[in-house]
């Protein structure tokens, strides 16, 4: 089957037609570029710079990074592309280029008070066709990753090391929340220990200071015993100052011993060493004799 060239006016029947227009649109390009000055700064054997002498529109950005991508885009080398521009943003451009079959982030600056677009770095690219929920968690890998791409693999790399830190910190985790629970257990069970003999010595206290008043008051009533004893042998003044508060310094032995100093105080003649003569009428007699005694006439 033969191929026909289609006139500038007809439209292409076809997708690999259109190639003869993209064709015709670059020629009428070039020639436009070529009424411009154009100058190429050689770097490394490649063109890097073009310096327009118009004011750069977003359009011409585009042909000036055209042409220093196609530098052998001339009669000489038979009008041979090399680059396709698929978008230009703000920083780079993203390119295809066609002899390594892969897309390019081609870096460049633009001065458009000098008319001048460079190229300062390209870096090979990839576009992914995948859908819509792989894009979505490529996104939170990126932001995962500080909003890069870059180096991310290192991060699964050490994936293994943080499972097994991740793996023993549970183990030590569960191992505290162990010890926490027996702990906890112990704790209850000596609180319960504790109420229990708490309880144990209140009864003993009460028990105890029911016993404590029980026996003062058996020590109150053997010194009022013991007061008792001498109201008849000592003045009332005497035994009146014996006061409740002077008492409590005694017990009942004490006590005594003190009232028997106050008798001696007070009658001497009782403890005195001189003789105590009786009647010779009045001997005393023993006990038959003094029975006997009774019956005689």
């Amino acid at each position: 089957m033969g191929l026909q060239i289609l006139g500038d006016e007809t439209e292409p029947c076809f997708e690999g037609a259109a190639f003869f227009t993209l064709y015709n649109k670059l020629k009428e390009m070039v020639e436009q570029i070529e009424k411009y000055t154009v100058e190429f700064r050689e770097e490394g054997g490649k063109s890097n710079m073009a310096s327009l002498n118009f004011r750069l529109s977003d359009r011409e950005k585009f042909d000036a990074l055209w042409m220093l991508l196609n530098d052998k885009y001339n009669e000489e080398n038979e009008w041979a592309i090399t680059y396709g521009i698929q978008d230009i943003y703000e920083e780079y451009a993203l390119a295809f280029n066609y002899e390594t079959g892969s897309y390019e982030r081609v870096y460049y600056t633009k001065d458009d008070e000098a008319n001048v677009i460079t190229i300062t770095d390209r870096k090979e690219c990839y576009i992914i066709d995948m859908p819509k929920e792989e894009y979505e968690a490529l996104q939170m890998l990126k932001e995962y990753n500080n909003g890069t791409y870059a180096n991310i693999n290192e991060k699964f790399e050490n994936i293994d090391t943080l499972k097994a830190e991740n793996e023993e910190f549970s183990a030590k985790i569960e191992e505290l929340n162990n010890n926490i629970s027996t702990l906890t257990t112990e704790r209850d069970e000596n609180a319960q220990n504790f109420s229990i003999a708490q309880e144990k010595i209140d009864a003993l206290t009460e028990e105890v200071n029911s016993l404590t008043a029980y026996k003062k008051e058996i020590e109150k009533q053997e010194k009022e015993q013991v007061l008792d004893s001498y109201s008849e042998l000592l003045p009332s003044e005497v035994l009146e100052s014996y006061t409740e508060e002077k008492l409590e310094q005694y017990n009942a032995t004490e006590l005594d011993k003190e009232l028997a100093y106050e008798l001696k105080k007070n009658h001497s003649e009782v403890f005195t060493n001189k003789p105590m003569f009786v009647p010779k009428d009045n001997v005393l007699k023993d006990g038959i004799e003094s029975i006997l005694d009774k019956y005689k006439k």
